[in-house]
């Protein structure tokens, strides 16, 4: 025993600890604090989740890592609660669901978004596809992204808002972001902005703006800016 250098620097470190932690008495709550300590190292931040499907509501609970969903079915809720940092959903959303993230998310990717889609905290990218719902159903093609004015997000990037048949479609950016872009905004497509931290562009030609901040596309659907200043930082086309 301790005859491999491994060995004796074991015996060393072994009776270094015995000399300077006394008795017994004195030596068992240093190791119920390492027992604290390896458990609190084993326990993980968050665990990665997958969905098949997402059939009525369902809800998490997190911190998670990662969430992939691969389909909801019509009908369907998804709520995450708590922060996650990647959420995938690689279905198309329907008309008649929705996924609700109340928390901060570092990556968010879904496909088409027929349904309702919120994100209530910060984000560092969002990436979604094309925004369209169907005319008087409730929630129907509208995607929110942050809670309120102290809401952050770095960059988003989305598909067409709407459609060329103008069943409509409604993107609003609650907070404060640095890069945005989406495809062309439709009649009955709407896309409404807080505050721009650096650029924003969509494929739609703009006119001008008015007075309340808002902007008709070439393509019949509107734009809209909260802050004045921020029409410098829009390009169309």
């Amino acid at each position: 025993m301790f005859r491999t250098p491994l060995g004796r620097f074991l015996r060393k470190a072994h009776s270094r600890r015995m000399a300077s932690s006394g008795t017994a008495a004195h030596r068992r709550p240093t190791r119920r604090l390492e027992v604290e300590f390896l458990e609190n190292r084993l326990v993980p931040s968050g665990m990665d989740k997958t969905y098949t499907d997402i059939m009525g509501f369902v809800t998490l609970t997190g911190p998670v890592h990662d969430v992939l969903i691969k389909n909801i079915e019509p009908m369907s809720y998804f709520t995450l609660i708590g922060d996650a940092h990647d959420v995938t959903v690689e279905s198309r959303i329907p008309a008649t669901s929705g996924v609700i993230l109340v928390g901060n998310v570092h990556d968010v990717k879904t496909r088409d978004i027929a349904g309702y889609f919120n994100l209530t905290g910060n984000a560092h990218d969002v990436t979604m596809g094309n925004i369209s719902g169907l005319p008087g159903l409730f929630l129907s093609g509208l995607v929110i992204l942050g809670s309120t004015s102290a809401s952050s997000l770095h960059d988003f990037k989305a598909g067409d808002i709407s459609n060329p048949s103008g069943t409509g479609g409604s993107l609003k950016v609650n907070g404060t972001f640095h890069n945005g872009t989406v495809g062309k905004i439709y009649a009955g497509g709407t896309v409404s902005l807080y505050h721009i931290g650096h650029h924003f562009r969509t494929e739609s030609q703009l006119g001008p703006f008015d007075a309340t901040g808002t902007s008709s596309t070439a393509e019949g659907g509107t734009l809209h800016v909260d802050m004045p200043a921020d029409e410098s930082n829009v390009q169309g086309g």
